[in-house]
């Protein structure tokens, strides 16, 4: 409910934007709500059901997703042509506002409380949320280099990034764990 709440909020900011930088730090924010989201609906369907069931509920989130790719930019297309020129683009913004607040009450009216309470403090893994944060950050930056640098190759970042991955891969195959990726990386960075 947390990432929806903000997801609403962050989608009222951008539609209200009086600037473009006010519009950059609201994307940005509503960036992170959705980070907080999409996670959740995997988990979701993991608690919730169970069996041929939970087959069936993620056939449809994927089918639901493949749909939304292929209508979503051309309903944003037809928003934007019906809002005009000059507010168009913040029509796409106003529509996640009451489809969210239909979603929040369908997640408190319908979902189960699954939420259990679980003995002993809460332990993270810090290595893999280093890596896979570092992963993340490292192939975004890519992607923005490839846009932005006329001649930039994504080789570049891409191969080490690889590399980590693989021996990411081959710590745990050889039930090392961590061991495969943490050496490589003492060793090569």
């Amino acid at each position: 409910l947390i990432g929806l709440v903000c997801f609403v909020a962050t989608s009222a900011a951008c539609g209200l934007a009086p600037s473009i930088g006010w519009l950059i730090a609201a994307r940005f924010a509503q960036g992170i709500s959705a980070g907080l989201l999409v996670p959740q609906n995997s988990g979701i369907i993991q608690n919730v059901f169970s069996g041929p069931e939970r087959g069936r509920a993620f056939g449809l989130f994927g089918a639901t997703i493949g749909i939304a790719t292929a209508f979503g930019p051309t309903l944003g297309g037809l928003m934007i042509a019906l809002g005009g020129a000059q507010d168009g683009w913040r029509w796409i913004f106003w529509m996640n506002v009451p489809l969210c607040l239909i979603v929040i009450a369908g997640v408190v009216g319908l979902l189960p409380r699954t939420r259990r309470p679980t003995p002993g403090k809460l332990q993270l893994d810090p290595v893999g949320l280093t890596l896979l944060a570092f992963t993340i950050i490292m192939m975004s930056l890519g992607t923005f280099l490839i846009g932005c640098l006329p001649g930039y190759s994504a080789w570049g970042l891409a191969a080490p990034i690889l590399l980590i991955l693989l021996k990411f891969v081959q710590g745990f195959s050889t039930g090392g764990e961590y061991a495969g990726a943490a050496t490589f990386i003492a060793e090569y960075a």
